[in-house]
């Protein structure tokens, strides 16, 4: 694939898509030849804590994303195999999902920093990132595909994943949104941008700084662009 044909291809998914890539380290490649079709079929394993951030270089939503940045996506390096291959993992990450029932819930999204779970604006305490931190893994239904190149050529191969939750039927793509939203709403350890934004004084009382919170504070902008189209 060319670069203008990766170009949009990307340009083409959700503008709210949070995309991502994972480098696949050297090591790994002389490990684990059939790395692609492992990771494709069952997601990426966490082996650090930070949940998303802790192994995918984030590179912000798809409608902020300029030529500079496609390109990074696209030449992305972090490791090189002796035959010279080089092998990413893309992924994007929704910002809304909506269920059966039309209940929306608010995930938030993903900015631009190299500094990933070290930069505090960076979304540790959003809903996903806390998700795939808990279960040490990143589902595959999050990868949009592979991305390798091979022999130091200047084109990659890049294979789209057909379990990314954008390229299924509307029927399974709904059942996906289902699931995750079970998944996050009725999980603990989360703490929704939609219910820090309603309960902000229970949040107060009880110790959470709110005002400070990248979720709450993406929230509360999505709020007010939300009313700005109406």
């Amino acid at each position: 694939m060319s670069f203008e044909e990766f170009c949009a291809f990307i340009k083409s998914l959700d503008g709210n898509m949070s995309i991502g890539v994972h480098g696949v380290k050297e090591e790994t490649l002389l490990k684990e030849p059939n790395i692609v079709e492992k990771v494709l079929s069952e997601g990426l394993t966490l082996k650090s804590w930070g949940g998303i951030l802790s192994s995918v270089r984030m590179f912000g939503q798809v409608k902020d994303l300029g030529t500079a940045d496609l390109r990074d996506i696209y030449d992305y390096t972090y490791g090189v195999g002796r035959k010279g291959e080089i092998i990413n993992f893309l992924f994007g990450f929704p910002e809304v999902i909506t269920n059966s029932q039309n209940e929306e819930y608010f995930l938030g999204h993903y900015i631009n920093s190299p500094k990933g779970k070290d930069d505090p604006n960076a979304g540790m305490d959003l809903p996903l990132n806390v998700l795939c931190n808990k279960n040490r893994s990143i589902p595959s239904d999050f990868i949009i595909g592979s991305v390798v190149f091979q022999n130091f050529l200047p084109r990659p191969k890049i294979t789209i994943n057909p379990s990314f939750y954008g390229e299924l039927s509307p029927e399974m793509t709904q059942k996906f949104y289902d699931d995750l939203f079970d998944k996050v709403k009725n999980n603990p350890t989360i703490s929704s941008p939609m219910d820090m934004y309603l309960y902000k004084d229970v949040y107060t009382k009880h110790g959470t700084d709110v005002e400070n919170s990248v979720g709450y504070q993406q929230y509360v902008a999505y709020l007010r662009q939300k009313q700005h189209k109406q």
